[in-house]
This record gives C-alpha cells, structure tokens and sequence, in this order.
C-alpha cells in the first residue's frame, strides 16, 4: 500500500517511537509487535507478564530475542505515581484511592497513564476491548488536545491497484453520531491537520450533504453550511467547499457545473460527513465496492496519539495502526 511504505520512508528517518499494547493476551498483538520490531519500525511496549510473554516471543521467533519492552502493571514501580495521579483526575467522579489503586493496575488504564507521562510516545487498543472503553478511558486519563473540543475519528481510504493509486481521508465513520455545525467544525478542523501529517499531497477538503450550496433547503444541508463557515474562519487559507454533494466533490466536470467558486475544483481528498450514518455507509461502500483498504478508525483530537482497532482485525491492521500511530507522534 503506498501511503503505509511512505509513511514507513518518513518514521524510518526518526528514532523509533515507544508504542504500548495493553492487550497481550492476544495473539495478534505479539505477531505484529514481533514484525514491528524485527523490521524496526517501532519499538513495542507490552503490558503484561514477562515470563510468559518472552515464552511466547521466542515460540514466534523459533529462540531469537527481541528488544521488545515488557511491563508487568501489577508489579510496576509506578503503580503509587499512577494510583495518585488517577485519584486526582477522577475523584470528583466519586473515585477513591483505593479504587484508583485498583483500576491503575488495568493494562488499558496504565497503558494511558503511560502515554499520559510521557513514558511512551503513542498507544494502540481495542483488538478485545470495545470502542467504547478505548474512547472513554482515553478522554477521562489523556484528555482533549488544546485545539479540540470533541473526540472523533477518520479512516485512510487507500485504492489497492498500483494503477494511478489514490488516498483519502473520510471522517467521521465511527464515533460522533450527530454532530452539531460546531462539532462538525471540529471534526474537520482535526482531520485537514492529520491529513497534514499523512498525506503528501495538497489536502483539498469537501464538506458533504445532499444539497450544494443551497440546492436544497433543510436543516440538515444548513447545518452543514454553519459547519463550513466555522471551518473557513480557523482555517481561511485552507482549500475547503461546502455544502457540497458527492459528485460535485470528485468529478471536475460536475463540480464546474453545480459549484461555481469551487476552491476543490472536483479534486477534494479529505471527505466530511454529515453524520455517523452517512460516513460509516460511505466508508464500507468504498471499502467493499470500490477496491479501497480501510485503515481506522483513527482517533483524532486526544492530546496523545492513541489509537483504536477493530475486534475483527488481522495482524496486518495492527502494524498499519502501529505505524500510523508512530507517525503522528512526529
């Protein structure tokens, strides 16, 4: 996939990033922090028992070590910093500190507190933890980034022939499921800046709905329009259309006849959605019919680079995650 060995070319140029799994137990983890680090891409951070793990380590590399970290949270010297720091953060949320001492001692939680002391410079969960627990102890232990105000997510939509192969970046498919014109705002406003980050190419931005500027008339299509607006106020030298319909997104021609003073001119990479129903479809229609690899969700407007995967995900999901998540560190 080009964008993953360009992403590979751009890591490679750095000292490797620290990335933690909190999910040990499974098998797919150790694959890929194996592959991870034999082809020293990352340095893996794993969360769980020595012993057994550098057992099943050395299975997978038939003997051969491994620089790959391992901590054990149960037994760790910074359960008392951790627990304290925890207790602080949640205990207007009614947690004790003995509860915190408890909780602290979850792969998942102390992956985050981790990251949170810069121990680690990015994460990856949810092969066996939902979406929901990733999402929810990532805002309560990491917290928002200073430029964001909701946490959301994108997917790398990436063609799978080496023929003229194309990216883009659709946002949101998974988390928020209605966004307000502000939320939305939002939601683009930290993919255009992760767009940034990955693609290396002009980044060309197309808020979707059903009507093109005001073709339509419902408060669906106008939250959209509110939504461009507050986008072209943070960002007014940024190639942003909105509302804009699909077709008048990707195909010049049409573009031409349906958007007048078009800044994408047909040509838009990155795809706002109007809401989780509409990006979660577009995304598995691409996916499934149009010979696209799916890459995410990835999560944006956290402080730390942590990421979730999907419970269906291979081994090669994981590495891509891995290394999209070492790329944003930089």
């Amino acid at each position: 996939m080009q964008l993953i060995e360009e992403i590979i070319k751009k890591i490679q140029t750095q000292s490797q990033k620290k990335i933690i799994f909190s999910e040990s137990e499974d098998p797919r983890i150790l694959k890929a922090c194996v592959h991870l680090c034999q082809h020293k891409l990352v340095t893996p951070i794993l969360l769980g028992n020595p012993e057994e793990l550098t057992a099943k380590i050395k299975t997978l590399t038939k003997g051969a070590e491994l620089p790959i970290e391992i901590i054990d949270p149960n037994t760790s010297s910074h359960l008392p910093m951790f627990s304290e720091q925890l207790y602080e953060k949640r205990k207007l949320k009614g947690m004790d500190k003995q509860q915190a001492a408890q909780e602290v001692k979850k792969p998942l939680v102390f992956a985050y507190l981790m990251l949170d002391n810069n121990l680690a410079d990015g994460t990856v969960n949810g092969a066996i933890t939902t979406t929901g627990e990733v999402v929810k102890k990532a805002i309560q232990i990491i917290g928002l980034h200073s430029d964001s105000e909701i946490v959301s997510s994108f997917f790398i939509m990436s063609s799978t022939t080496n023929q003229n192969p194309k990216t883009y970046l659709f946002a949101d498919c998974a988390l928020v499921v209605e966004p307000t014109a502000e939320q939305l705002s939002y939601i683009a406003y930290d993919t255009i800046k992760n767009a940034k980050q990955l693609l290396q190419q002009p980044i060309r931005t197309a808020m979707l709905s059903f009507s093109t500027q005001g073709s339509a008339q419902h408060p669906e299509a106008q939250k959209v329009s509110e939504a461009t607006m507050l986008l072209k106020k943070r960002l007014p030298d940024e190639c942003i259309d909105g509302e804009i319909q699909f077709d008048a997104a990707i195909v010049p021609e049409i573009c031409t006849q349906k958007y007048s003073n078009s800044q994408t001119q047909g040509n838009a990479n990155i795809f706002i959605f109007p809401n989780l129903s509409a990006g979660n479809i577009g995304y598995k229609i691409t996916q499934r019919l149009g010979d696209f690899a799916a890459i995410g969700p990835i999560l944006q407007g956290l402080k730390k680079p942590a990421n979730d995967l999907s419970r269906g995900c291979s081994v090669d999901d994981i590495i891509n995650l891995a290394i999209i998540t070492a790329s944003q560190t930089l």
